[in-house]
């Protein structure tokens, strides 16, 4: 695979993870607050720990490592409770070929954005953009 398709297909899924904080698609913002948190601004984490008491549907602590995935340039964590994951994972799973399909012209033609949208078949398109909304 040249290098560039492969940089095209690490845009569309890539996994990393986080041991301080980072925020999900749907604007909530999870944070390690743990014996394995990370390395934290001074009154950082306890100000993280305030906001997490008034809004706790907004900020959610984990005692470990946050999983991040990114999906076509969306960012989600995968257990937040907005259930990105969960949507993403049923259109890959119910109708494949036609994630398939988005999938390859992603990778294939993501420089080419216009051409992609006259290209792309609009009912695949619109169950893979509809999973990613929160």
């Amino acid at each position: 695979m040249d290098a560039s398709r492969l940089l095209r297909l690490k845009v569309a899924f890539s996994w990393s993870g986080s041991c301080c904080q980072t925020m999900c698609h749907c604007k909530r913002v999870h944070f390690v607050s743990g014996p394995y948190g990370g390395d934290f601004e001074e009154g950082e984490l306890e100000g993280l720990q305030e906001s997490q008491a008034t809004e706790p549907d907004k900020y959610i602590w984990h005692d470990e490592t946050i999983q991040i995935c990114t999906v076509f340039g969306y960012e989600f964590v995968p257990d937040c409770p907005c259930g990105m994951g969960d949507r993403i994972g049923s259109v890959i799973e119910n109708d494949h070929q036609k994630a398939a399909h988005y999938i390859s012209l992603f990778i294939n033609d993501r420089e080419k954005d216009r051409q992609l949208e006259e290209r792309l078949d609009v009912e695949a398109k619109g169950q893979i953009e509809g999973a990613l909304k929160c």
